[in-house]
This record gives structure tokens, sequence and C-alpha cells, in this order.
């Protein structure tokens, strides 16, 4: 026998020469073993093999096993299950491990796998196989490419035995862990507690199969320009849900299905959602999760000083400049502008759309309209009309407007006091548009007085200095 190997199994006068494994593996790995502690595996191998097992192999493997002692600390497993079977009569069993971590392979890993030696042969053996190979702890990369682990089992003697399953937590609990038995046909929910069975030392050793589910992915993509975030919610692999998601203030309400063919797509605003996933046997489960990122909308709008004027008038339209880079007019009369505020003077008569397009800082757009009757203008009659037409005082944000409804420029003093009678501003102004900023000002509400030709107005306004 070369000096490389050693038995696997059986007393020296009866080697089962088809189940040879190397030394250097044996049952055991390398540093950075993924398993809660080495003490754990030991026993079980160590008893099942040390009754035909020769001294100077057990000092090797005792060794082996405190050396790697610190190694198997370091990398834990992400998500694994262990699996005890146990004989009803004697208690004696074995066990073996599954687990999943990204940074593992599909095939065997000395980082993060371990071998199985068989018992004696009146004992129980329980692994998993990976590529043939018999496998105590058996770490594969994610659940959703490798979807069934392969069991088998060797019972030593007949008998009814008891498998049990810890572990569970460490899945998501959308995730499903089922075990199948082939011989019984019979798929068992790890959720569900212990599995009974009973077996005997003819039967199939490759008798089980392990299946997992992926766990229910959800993901919200950030809206940009849209007026939502974009919600996904997906089921890879088998698993069936019927779901329904409620936000903090329970008053957004989405339900449906979901299963691999049909994930759901939902737009939801920034805030804190709560799902609740429930199968066909009732089993429920609760996430919670939060939308972050929001949309980076913007809204545009804009006042007219007249939704119906005559020709050759001016027309005030007021934007807003509040978080906008840029907008542009467009008067409906192939006339274009840009600027948060504007005029315009119709010549023709005619029903116009006037249309403003804002983009802000995200580079997001908005557009708005508004329609504007534009009259022919009655010359003989405009004089008589200016006479007893007040001009148009308003305000908007922090800025103060008089249009005076003459054709003709306006001769006028325009005082602006502040509400303890104090004057702000006193000018004489000549033309049809006043236009005052008061940006120094503190919002407040202002008296604004005119004095065209010995007519006075007066208006009290509100300056919202931003």
């Amino acid at each position: 026998m070369p000096s490389s190997f050693i038995p696997r199994v059986s007393p020296i006068n009866n080697i089962r020469s088809s189940r040879l494994i190397e030394k250097p593996v044996a049952f055991l790995k390398r540093p950075g073993l993924a398993f809660a502690s080495f003490s754990s595996l030991l026993p079980y191998n160590l008893i099942r093999i040390a009754g035909r097992t020769p001294l100077w192999i057990l000092i090797f493997l005792v060794y082996a096993s405190v050396a790697n002692a610190t190694g198997l600390n370091n990398t834990p497993l992400y998500s694994k299950v262990t699996i005890i079977v146990a004989n009803n009569v004697t208690g004696l069993g074995d066990k073996t491990i599954v687990g999943f971590n990204p940074n593992s392979t599909d095939t065997f890993n000395p980082v993060y796998d371990a071998n199985k030696l068989q018992g004696e042969t009146n004992r129980e053996t329980l692994y998993t196989l990976n590529g043939g190979q018999w496998m105590s702890i058996n770490t594969l990369p994610y659940e959703a490419t490798t979807d069934t682990v392969a069991m088998g089992f060797e019972p030593g003697s007949s008998g009814t035995f008891v498998m049990s399953f810890t572990g569970l937590n460490s899945f998501d609990s959308t995730s499903y862990v089922y075990l199948e038995d082939k011989q019984t046909h019979i798929i068992h929910n790890l959720r569900n507690g212990d599995y009974t069975f009973t077996s005997a030392v003819t039967d199939s050793p490759e008798r089980f199969l392990l299946h997992f589910t992926p766990p229910v992915i959800i993901t919200a993509t950030d809206s940009g320009c849209l007026p939502a975030n974009t919600l996904s919610i997906v089921q890879p692999g088998a698993a069936y849900w019927n779901y329904t998601l409620i936000d903090s203030g329970t008053d957004f309400i989405v339900t449906g299905v979901l299963n691999q063919s049909q994930p759901a797509t939902i737009q939801a605003n920034p805030g804190t959602y709560m799902l609740t996933l429930t199968d066909t046997g009732n089993y429920q489960v609760t996430k919670t999760f939060q939308v972050v990122s929001g949309p980076q909308t913007t809204i545009a709008a804009f006042q007219l000083s007249a939704d119906s004027v005559e020709t050759g008038q001016n027309i005030i339209l007021l934007g807003t400049d509040t978080g906008i880079i840029s907008n542009q007019w467009n008067f409906g009369n192939g006339i274009l502008g840009t600027g948060a505020d504007t005029t315009i003077i119709y010549n023709t008569p005619g029903d116009y759309t006037i249309s403003l397009t804002v983009t802000n800082q995200a580079g997001c757009l908005s557009t708005t309209t508004q329609n504007i009757v534009v009259m022919p203008a009655k010359a003989t009659e405009v004089t008589k009309v200016s006479v007893n037409i007040s001009p148009d005082i308003r305000s908007y944000d922090s800025k103060i407007y008089v249009t005076f409804p003459t054709s003709q420029a306006a001769d006028a003093s325009i005082v602006v006091y502040n509400m303890l009678g104090q004057v702000i501003s006193n000018e004489h102004f000549q033309g049809c548009i006043y236009e005052k900023d008061m940006e120094n000002t503190s919002p407040a509400y202002l008296l604004v007085t005119v004095n065209e030709n010995g007519r006075l107005f007066s208006k009290e306004l509100f300056i919202n200095n931003k």
C-alpha cells in the first residue's frame, strides 16, 4: 500500500481497498475551516473510527486537529444547517454540515470543506456528496446556484432513526430547506422539526436529498426624475408567496402573488415599509425595510398678470427660480424666452398657449402651460378706459409689481411703507410696468401707494423674501 494513503475504514486484515483516502485530508482540513469549533467535529469522527484505527493515526489526527484549531474560528459560514442522526435505541449517531459562503466554490475547497471518514461497520455514517467525495462539512457558494445537495446515510445496523436539524436561523426567513427521502418519497420541511425514519443495512446509502431555495431579494432603484422610486421584490427558486406591502403610515397597501415567474415592481416614495409574505402552508414571514433615496423631481409653475388682454398690452409672467437652473418659455406666437420672470406683448388677436419648461440641478424637467386670450385693441376708448381702471398692484416672492393699464407710459410716484408707517421706498416712475425688488426686507406686510396724476391708489402686500 502506498505510504501516502491510509485505510478509510476497517481492521488491518479486512481493508476495503475501494475506500481509501489521502492522509492530509482525512476527515479534517487546513486552516480557515469555516466551522464553529474543531471539538464539535473531532469526537464524532474519532469515536467512530477509534476502535479500528492504529494508535499512530489517532495521534496524527488529534495533532492535526489541535494545530488547526485556530483556523476553525477564522471564517464563519454565512448560513449553515447541521444535520444530526441518532439511533432511537442506542442513541449513537453522526452528523454532517451543509453551509453557504460566497467565498467558497462548488467543488472541494480546503479552506471551507472537510472530508468524512466512514465509521465502523456497526456505526452510523452521515455525509453529503461533493464531486463524488464524502463530506463532513460541505460549503457551497450560494443557494441560488446550488439548490440540491445529495446526502448519504449508512445505518451500521437496522433500526429506527431520528434526524434533527440546527442552524436554520442562520438562513434568511424566506429560504426553505427541505429533506427529500427518496426511499419513502417524503418531502420534509426542516423548519417543521425532526424527521423519523427506519433504515436497514441493505438500503441504498444514497437515500436523501437536501433542497434549498434562495431568499427573497428586495431592491430599490433611485427614481431619478420620476415621481417615485422603483421597488423590486424578486423570489428566485421554487418558493410561492402571497404578499402584502404596507408603508409606515399603513395607508399604502399593495397585495399580490410573488414567485419566480411573478416578481413585484412597485413605485414607492422614501420611507419605511413592512412586507408580509405568506406561503400556501400559512408559514408567514415579515420583513421591514427602508427606501432611502428620494425622487428629485421639479414642478414648473408660473403666474400671468392677466388671462385676457388686448393687442399691444404688456403681460407679466412670473416663474420661480428655486432650485431651477433653466427656464424656457414658449409664448405660442413663435417667440421664445428665458429667465424666471419675463414679459410679452401680442400684436395679433387670438388664443395663445404659453408654456414654461424648467430644469433643476438634477437635470429633471417639468413643463406647464396656460392659455391667454388676446383681443383687438379699441383705440377710441383707450383714454376713457385708462381713466377708470386702477393700476394692478401685486407681489411675488420678494418683488413688488405695479402694472399701469394705459397704452402710454404712466407718470406716477410710488411709495412703500412698513406696518409702522415708515417709508421704505419713495420713487418717481415713468413707464408701464414698475418692478421693485425688496430682497433686503424681512418677510412682512407692506403698504404700497401709487399717485398717478392726482389719482391715489394703495394696496397692502405680503413680501415673502426667501
